[in-house]
């Protein structure tokens, strides 16, 4: 887990370093916070996956903006993130229903993205950089029909220590404002595997990442 961290924290320094070495001309122009929220699309890297894998959820947090020059500019968030995955299955033998359902896996984290921003106009910007984010809990549902008679209901917690508590990775995305709203799409590729190594959530998932498509919306304080 530290090594981890350590792994972490370099991405995110290193992006830093990154964004103040391409601006020589630092000016701090404009600083403004606020904050936005919205649907989250998730999935996990899994074979096959497909549309039905797709979960829905919610994004919300803080978000704060710091223009360095005419163009750039520097935008960190904290974010409460549903992710996770839905597996809709539909089992048959000899011609009967044995089982019919869907499975639902939900991935809640504390995301810290750190966008380097790049205005494309005014109110439009294009805006990437690295996150991290913090497992805070996992929880399972599913609801199936076995033998077209005998229904499934169930909903439990799963401990997290059977999942990497930290995910990182890489998102990007454009925004528009219209002052004082804003709004705008994101897309994260996780670069850690969910599931934790020689647990039982590795046999299921293997070494699957999560995938976000975040559309948000949101105003300036």
């Amino acid at each position: 887990m530290t090594h981890t961290i350590r792994k972490t924290a370099g991405i995110v320094i290193t992006t830093l370093i990154i964004m103040v070495m391409v601006m020589p001309d630092i000016k701090a122009q404009e600083s403004k916070a606020g904050i936005k929220g919205g649907l989250n699309l998730s999935w996990l890297t899994i074979d096959q996956a497909n549309d039905n894998n797709i979960i829905p959820g919610f994004n919300a947090g803080v978000w704060g903006h710091l223009m360095m020059n005419e163009k750039f500019g520097i935008q960190p968030e904290v974010l409460y993130s549903g992710k996770g995955m839905k597996a809709v299955y539909n089992k048959d033998f000899l011609g009967f229903d044995v089982a019919d359902g869907t499975t639902k896996l939900n991935l809640n984290y504390i995301d810290i993205p750190v966008y380097l921003t790049y205005n494309l106009a005014e109110d439009f910007n294009f805006h990437i950089g690295p996150y991290v984010g913090f497992l805070m809990n996992a929880h399972i549902n599913t609801d199936s029909q076995i033998l077209n008679f005998m229904n499934v209901n169930s909903s439990d917690d799963i401990d997290r220590s059977k999942f990497n508590t930290i995910d990182y990775g890489l998102a990007g995305g454009l925004g528009f404002s219209i002052d004082p709203l804003i709004f705008g799409f994101n897309y994260s590729i996780g670069l850690n595997q969910v599931a934790k190594d020689g647990e039982s959530t590795e046999d299921l998932l293997g070494n699957a990442k999560n995938n976000t498509i975040q559309v948000y919306a949101g105003f300036v304080f």
